[in-house]
């Protein structure tokens, strides 16, 4: 309730962490019950990370989402780069960790940064770590948009090889379909 910053700052500075964790929770959970926009969610979310780290890595991915809607890539890569660590930190989030990373290594595409080809191959490199067929389809597939937009080289074969191991895991048929004809 206070509104002028200086205040604002010296109190939130006097909250021990703990509380100030407690009410980022309470509060990016009251934002999401009133439909607040997602990357402010997932500003509070993240910083009670320690409270919920999966919750705060699905809000996180929710921005990025949200940030990918309006052209914002590399917004959208640091909210997929937030997410991954909140999930990684939570024990048990490798799925939404390596759905991070993907999305992470897209966003750096789509935004053209030079570091898209290292992110997307470390998010297919997880995906097959993690075993799962559907996010092993999608980091392929995403590797192979990457091939489609670069010349010819190392990177098209790299990717092409990526994409034949994926199709013998990969089991659904559009996914599949997706992954062929972005190898072809």
């Amino acid at each position: 309730s206070f509104r002028h910053g200086a205040v604002r700052e010296i109190l939130y500075d006097d909250l021990p962490p703990g509380r100030r964790m407690e009410i980022h929770h309470q509060v990016g959970l009251l934002l999401e019950q009133y439909g607040a926009p997602a990357p402010i969610i997932a500003a509070h979310a993240l910083d009670s990370v320690e409270v919920a780290p999966l919750p705060a890595a699905l809000r996180a991915i929710d921005a990025a989402v949200a940030a990918t809607a309006d052209g914002a890539h590399s917004d959208a890569a640091q909210w997929f780069g937030r997410a991954a660590a909140a999930a990684a930190s939570s024990g048990s989030g490798a799925t939404v960790e390596v759905r991070a990373l993907i999305g992470g290594g897209d966003s750096l595409r789509l935004a053209g940064s030079e570091d898209q080809e290292t992110a997307l191959f470390a998010a297919a490199d997880a995906a097959f770590e993690l075993g799962d067929p559907a996010l092993i389809g999608d980091a392929a597939f995403a590797v192979l948009q990457l091939g489609a937009t670069t010349e010819s080289g190392s990177l098209h074969g790299r990717a092409i090889e990526l994409a034949g191991r994926a199709l013998e895991v990969v089991t659904d048929p559009d996914q599949r379909a997706l992954v062929a004809a972005g190898a072809s």
